[in-house]
């Protein structure tokens, strides 16, 4: 079962809108792997063109202390697949963690599919850096949560505003109106705060603002959905587990 949510900007008029079509392609992206949770993950990434010729992507995976790089060419009208075999996501729940660059010599769209085990699977469409917004209200499901964020060239100042105190770890938060986190991460740096081991935590409501456009990814770790609602006469029983649910404006 496959549950994506959208995480929409908040505009200075308060006014919600969601992105038009053209914004999920562009020549630059930045991403990186939403907090799992099992050994056995895996992420797939699909790279596909909206133009009648090849596109040359350049590949990048920048981590705290070693990069690796390599090229995909992307044929027109087909989707290419790039297995990052190498690379498994064990970070710590709360902190800094690699990034993926990719840059192509013209436009492309990407998705990124992740495994966990045999049995939970889910996929997100990936936003480019020219898509990414200073501010952000984020949704998470009712459990498991993980949220991401990733910086692009500049030296960025990140505030996160909680509607309640998310994380006992972190020592940063000060009380008041809210929690808050301050945040300086700098360029092709990423920062992860999850809470994989707590069905009953969320994130949702928390705002993000930041003096340069950031991406954000926002779901949950691995959940156990028994029961989708589809209306209010009907209600579907589905399979456990859902991972990463995450997309938007990213």
């Amino acid at each position: 079962m496959l549950l994506v949510f959208i995480l929409v900007e908040l505009f200075q008029n308060v006014e919600l809108t969601l992105q038009p079509l053209s914004t999920a392609f562009g020549n630059k992206f930045l991403l990186t792997l939403p907090r799992m949770i099992s050994s056995s993950s895996t992420a797939t990434f699909f790279l596909y063109s909206p133009v009648n010729s090849s596109v040359t992507v350049y590949f990048s995976v920048l981590s705290h202390n070693t990069s690796s790089n390599l090229t995909a060419v992307i044929k027109a009208s087909r989707v290419t697949i790039v297995r990052p075999h190498s690379i498994y996501n064990t970070d710590l729940d709360v902190g800094k963690k690699f990034t993926f660059a990719l840059k192509g010599n013209n436009t492309f769209g990407m998705s990124v599919q992740i495994c966990q085990g045999a049995h939970y699977l889910d996929m997100y469409t990936v936003l480019p850096v020219a898509a990414w917004g200073k501010k952000y209200i984020v949704v998470t499901l009712r459990q498991n949560p993980t949220l991401q964020i990733i910086n692009s060239m500049a030296k960025n100042e990140i505030t996160l505003t909680f509607k309640k105190h998310i994380i006992e770890e972190i020592q940063y938060f000060t009380p008041g109106v809210g929690y808050f986190l301050n945040l300086l991460l700098r360029s092709f740096q990423s920062y992860s705060i999850s809470k994989c081991d707590d069905k009953l935590e969320s994130m949702t409501g928390t705002i993000i603002e930041s003096n340069f456009p950031v991406g954000v990814i926002t779901g949950s770790c691995l959940s156990d959905t028994e029961f989708l609602i589809c209306n209010t006469s009907k209600v579907v029983k589905g399979k456990k587990g859902t991972l990463n649910t995450a997309s938007g404006k990213y």
